[in-house]
Order: structure tokens, then C-alpha cells, then sequence
């Protein structure tokens, strides 16, 4: 369990960093399920693995980076509240 959720973790990263470089843009719940999906599961097990992934991958970044706020926040879409979109926080880039 712990290699696969170290993959996911790596598989997010790249999925994220290569489909929305800018730190301001976000990835639909949508876009995750295009690559995490697993079709011979259901889609509550589906959303679990998801969110076991976010929570996961925040530990890690973290840990490495020594902060105790979340690099990826969620936040809703503007235009319907029931979409959950997630984004790097952007307090942790400068420019």
C-alpha cells in the first residue's frame, strides 16, 4: 500500500506540475480522476484514494519543507460551489 501511495504521489506531482505549471491555476477533481481512476472500483473508494493521496502528499511536502501549513489547498469553483479544485498555495513562491 505504501509503495502504491508513494507512486500516486509521484504520479500527481508530475500530473499537476506538467498540466498547470503556474502556481495561480487550478486541477479539477475532474482532471485527477482522468489519471487516479480506477473503473473496477466505486466512485466513493475512488474519491477516498484521492483524498488519502492530497492528504499524503501534503505530509510529504511538509516534512521536506518544513512548514505546518498545506502546499495544496482546496478551494471551490467560483462558479459552482460543488467542484473542488485544487491549487499549489501560492504563498510559497515568490516572484
Amino acid at each position: 500500500m505504501l509503495i502504491r501511495l508513494t507512486f500516486l504521489c509521484s504520479l500527481f506531482g508530475v500530473f499537476v506540475f506538467a498540466q498547470k505549471p503556474n502556481a495561480h491555476e487550478c486541477v479539477s477533481t475532474q482532471d485527477l480522476m482522468l489519471v487516479l481512476e480506477n473503473p473496477n472500483i466505486s466512485y466513493s473508494q475512488n474519491m477516498k484514494i484521492k483524498n488519502q493521496l492530497i492528504d499524503h502528499l501534503n505530509v510529504v511536502l511538509k516534512t521536506i519543507l518544513n512548514i505546518s501549513t498545506s502546499v495544496i489547498i482546496e478551494v471551490k469553483d467560483k462558479n459552482d460551489h460543488r467542484v473542488t479544485l485544487y491549487k499549489i498555495d501560492p504563498t510559497f513562491f515568490k516572484r
